[in-house]
């Protein structure tokens, strides 16, 4: 026995119902908008990634600095104790 897709012969025999036909309409109209908003969006990921990097190397620093700090100050609690 195959396999029978009722929403296709629906479809095939009466056409969309109003509530898909406009889901299919902004469907439509969205995939046509993308192509117009794609070279925005280029632009808007690319200045994200550069604000991304940017945030990336404060945080890399702020983390050694942190990091440093507390190993001064456990090396000078280690020499506190045996001197």
């Amino acid at each position: 026995m195959r396999f029978l897709d009722t929403m296709s012969l629906h479809i095939m025999c009466s056409g969309f119902t109003h509530a898909q036909r406009l889901q299919y309409q902004a469907f439509e109209k969205g995939s046509a908008l993308k192509d117009d908003i794609s070279e925005e969006e280029d632009l808007d990921e690319q200045y994200l990634s550069m604000l991304l990097a940017n945030e990336k190397e404060k945080d890399v620093k702020a983390y050694a600095k942190m990091r440093n700090m507390q190993v001064r100050t456990l090396i000078n609690s280690v020499n506190s104790r045996f001197y």
